[in-house]
């Protein structure tokens, strides 16, 4: 077989392996996430800020804190509808409701605070 023949179908090959392995790879996605930043009315971050996100349909609550620049992170979260709920002291709470969350994607949720 002629030098050229052979690298072309080696070529054509890792062309197909690749194609093949990236939609394997997109097919196992079966989360979300839902992320965003917590400031006070002035627009600075608020650090330790408590985050509760209850998926409406299981039940299921996760509970982080935002980190120092104010900003948050769940992933691994089933498809379903999520409330963002958000407490810190010396700030009112704030509830967000109806968050939707989707394979493959992120909702992001930023609130701003109220004394």
């Amino acid at each position: 077989m002629p030098t050229k023949h052979r690298l072309f179908i080696y070529c054509f090959s890792i062309l197909v392996l690749g194609n093949w392995l990236s939609q394997q790879i997109a097919a196992q996605s079966t989360s979300g996430i839902i992320t965003g930043v917590i400031q006070d009315p002035s627009g600075s971050a608020v650090p330790g800020a408590d985050i509760t996100i209850k998926d409406t349909g299981k039940g299921t609550t996760y509970k982080l804190t935002t980190n120092e620049s104010g900003n948050y992170t769940q992933s691994q979260l089933t498809p379903g509808n999520y409330i963002v709920s958000v407490s810190k002291a010396g700030f009112r709470n704030v509830q967000q409701q109806n968050v939707p969350v989707s394979v493959g994607q992120s909702a992001r949720v930023d609130v701003t605070l109220q004394l």
